[in-house]
């Protein structure tokens, strides 16, 4: 609660919502994942990023992927060679 509750004031100071508007609530409906996965362009430049990453970042480290979402990034780190914990 208090990493959520520093995510809102961080928005709020940065002028991007506020802790009522329902901005992380939000991520609470499902349709709102499957968006962000067929946004291709989001989503393969996330996965280019982490593959292109492997090596020096990923492999044999452990990853936190906080508010997971989807997992898809979760999936990546994992193919890309990150340690189980």
């Amino acid at each position: 609660r208090e990493c959520l509750s520093l995510a809102f004031l961080t928005m709020e100071v940065a002028g991007q919502g506020d802790a009522g508007d329902g901005y992380f609530e939000s991520y609470g409906d499902v349709s709102v994942h499957a968006l962000m996965l067929r946004d291709t362009p989001r989503t393969s430049s996330y996965l280019a990023a982490i593959e292109q990453g492997a090596e020096e970042y990923f492999k044999g480290k452990f990853v936190m992927d906080v508010g997971a979402g989807s997992g898809i990034l979760s999936l990546a780190a994992a193919r890309a060679g990150a340690r189980r914990a």
